[in-house]
């Protein structure tokens, strides 16, 4: 992923190839928490439909249907740690953990 370039009027990634506007970007931002989301920090299948994933803690997922390839994996040893504070956007119906904690926006 590029680093992003803030300024007033655009945010553009570092290599120049996309560029949004900050209101654009704001937008993105907070509209996926605007509806609310839960708290999942056990290992049961959580089904729904969300637009956002924070990692609160480091966390595997084990199940993760959306429209993200490959963010999740049914064995532990195999799963990808996801570090805390990282926010995945998307559009995803299906979420188990193997550890850690998310929150899920609708």
């Amino acid at each position: 992923m590029a680093d992003l370039i803030y300024d007033t009027n655009s945010i553009q990634d570092f290599d120049g190839e996309s560029t949004i506007t900050r209101r654009s970007a704001l937008t993105i931002q907070y509209s996926a928490s605007q509806a609310g989301g839960i708290l999942i920090n056990d290992t049961t299948v959580h089904t729904g439909l969300w637009r956002a994933i924070y990692i609160v803690t480091d966390a595997k997922l084990k199940v993760c249907d959306g429209n993200v390839d490959n963010l999740a994996n049914t064995t532990s040893g195999s799963a990808t740690l996801i570090p805390s504070t990282v926010r995945i956007t998307g559009k995803f119906t299906s979420i188990q953990l193997h550890s850690g904690a998310v929150i899920a926006y609708n």
